[in-house]
């Protein structure tokens, strides 16, 4: 079923999983980047996204469909976030429950510290329901391709949302042949599970029947070193095991994604730069990356054209933690050379967006910026240490908006010392830019044991979200903090920001149907707005099919393009 030009019986070869967490975007970079590195010293590796998997990610709409239903609108939030939690959370004690009694306590306790409300036995019998049926699937899957790569080493790519589908497969693969060697890492790494944390120390633990190594970090170099036997029986594999010395961009050539159904991604990934230069005080991701460093545009460009010859995709979605550095230069470049590419990605807010500017960013490709807008109270951002201001963030939304470029705007709620008085004047921004504004999602501040730039200043606040009683269901835990907002503020004005945001009919939209719709109304909004994605997609299905009818040429083959389902 899962199956598709496989060699077997090679030992050195190795399958990377990453399972089901969220409707794919772009191909999964971190597996495929191993990948490739690995391919450069001959070992042969096969990338599996099972959300890619249609029954699989229909699972996973079905439980969202679920909670919308039994959850009053008023309390839902952002669902499709702080709904992640719960997932995670239900579907990590649904695979390490021994107690009915205590499973199903802790149940009501995920739905009351997200909700806020009193979960009912036919809530839980429905998400049961599906989490039953997700395993069972997960377990036919990964099953699936371990027995017939017979392979010698598996890896399990983690995030927040799917770490419950690894641990779960983890177990199945050692299950099926426990000389298999099973290798963790991800982004999980970097926040729930971050070093120097508790739930690290406990999750190395707990694990050690059917996870053979953990790499927290850059994961090419250190899988390396497991796949050649070079550090023995070492199990935790960390940047300082590398001396802090990161993947140079000459060691990381341009990805092989061909064993992927590349047909199922909005976008095609890339990046100009790893890390950021600045460090807020909510965020980790100088933590993980180490320092900022950024490649030459003239190369960035040439990986593009090799993949938008490859793979047929002209709108590329950037990694970069901010493009600033390098926008000016990008735009130009891809303008003079009249390059086919639409480019998404995260900007910083600037004191200096004026609209001339924003267009020839919008001329040179710039498709959607995803902005931290974070607060419309300049307290709040004297905190966070933003270093911007509400008149930088109106200039800049405005002139981009103006320009034809999305905006997607990231806001926090609930960073330790907002009031309610800098909580309405984010409501006023908000309404005051909502003609200027594609997408609004707002997020709860959420704080991690370690790993963010503030952590340890907050230590002495911080406090479990779910009694002790439950680590061995739950594996890593939820942290909160006692500072003001305390918890069910926070998510009180969640609420409040997402009705606002939905009275102002500014979108939030997660499914293809949803930014159709949002397309449409920045259309109407703005006369000179970017192209709708849905036609950048039907271009690539059109490059798609001509690469098919060319390949059958050139085979004397007659075959139904229909067949493949592009």
């Amino acid at each position: 079923m899962y199956m598709d030009n496989i060699k077997k019986n090679n030992e050195d070869r190795i399958v990377l999983f990453v399972l089901p967490m969220l409707d794919p975007l772009i191909p999964p970079q971190g597996v495929v980047f191993i990948k490739t590195y690995l391919k450069e010293f001959g070992y042969e590796a096969k990338v599996c996204d099972a959300n890619t998997d249609d029954e699989l990610l229909q699972l996973y709409y079905d439980y969202f469909e679920i909670l919308k239903r039994n959850i009053p609108e008023e309390r839902q939030g952002n669902i499709f976030n702080i709904g992640l939690d719960v997932w995670r959370n239900h579907l990590m004690a649904y695979i390490n429950k021994v107690d009915e009694g205590a499973y199903d306590k802790l149940f009501g306790e995920i739905i009351k510290n997200t909700f806020f409300i009193e979960a009912d036995k036919d809530l839980k019998l429905q998400l049961d329901g599906i989490a039953k049926l997700f395993f069972y699937k997960i377990k036919a899957y990964v099953t699936s391709y371990v027995e017939e790569y017979n392979s010698k080493y598996v890896g399990l790519s983690a995030f927040k949302g799917n770490l419950p589908a690894c641990i779960y497969a983890a177990r199945i693969i050692k299950k099926l042949n426990k000389d298999i060697q099973v290798i963790i890492g991800g982004g999980v790494f970097a926040d729930q599970l971050a070093i120097g944390s508790e739930d690290l120390e406990y999750f190395k633990k707990s694990t050690e029947a059917y996870i053979d190594k953990i790499i927290i970090g850059e994961g090419e170099k250190p899988f390396l070193k497991i796949i050649r036997g070079e550090n023995g029986n070492k199990r935790v594999f960390t940047p300082d095991d590398m001396n802090n010395t990161f993947m140079s961009f000459s060691e990381m050539k341009i990805p092989d994604m061909d064993d992927l159904h590349i047909d199922k991604y909005q976008y095609m990934a890339s990046f100009a730069s790893v890390s950021c230069p600045f460090e807020c005080s909510f965020c980790n991701e100088v933590k993980y990356h180490g320092k900022y460093r950024k490649k030459m545009v003239d190369s960035l460009l040439n990986e593009k054209v090799f993949l938008y010859n490859k793979y047929g995709f002209q709108n590329f979605f950037m990694l970069d933690a901010l493009l600033n550095p390098i926008v000016d230069e990008l735009s130009e470049k891809v303008k003079k050379n009249n390059l086919p590419f639409y480019y998404d990605a995260y900007l910083r807010v600037e004191k200096s967006i004026p609209y001339e500017r924003a267009l020839k960013w919008r001329n040179g490709g710039f498709y959607r910026a995803r902005l931290g807008i974070e607060s419309g109270s300049q307290n709040v951002l004297d905190m966070m240490g933003k270093k911007i201001t509400p008149e930088m963030i109106r200039q800049s939304v405005t002139n981009l908006a103006n320009a034809g470029i999305k905006t997607t705007t990231f806001w926090v709620i609930g960073h330790p010392g907002e009031t309610e008085e800098d909580f309405n004047k984010t409501l006023e921004l908000l309404e005051e830019l909502k003609d200027y504004i594609w997408q609004a999602e707002c997020n709860p501040f959420t704080y991690h044991y370690t790993g963010q730039t503030c952590s340890d200043i907050w230590s002495d606040k911080r406090r479990l979200v779910y009694n002790e009683e439950y680590r061995e269901m739950l594996m890593s835990q939820t942290w909160a903090l006692d500072i003001y907002p305390q918890r069910e503020i926070i998510y009180d004005r969640l609420n409040r920001f997402v009705m606002k945001r939905k009275e102002l009919g500014i979108p939030d939209p997660y499914t293809i149907v949803e930014i159709n719709e949002a397309d449409q109304r920045w259309h109407r909004l703005h006369s000179n707005a970017v192209t709708p994605l849905l036609e950048l997609l039907d271009f690539r299905n059109r490059f798609f099919n001509q690469k098919i009818q060319q390949c059958n040429a050139e085979n004397n083959m007659e075959v139904d393009i229909d067949d493949f389902n592009f």
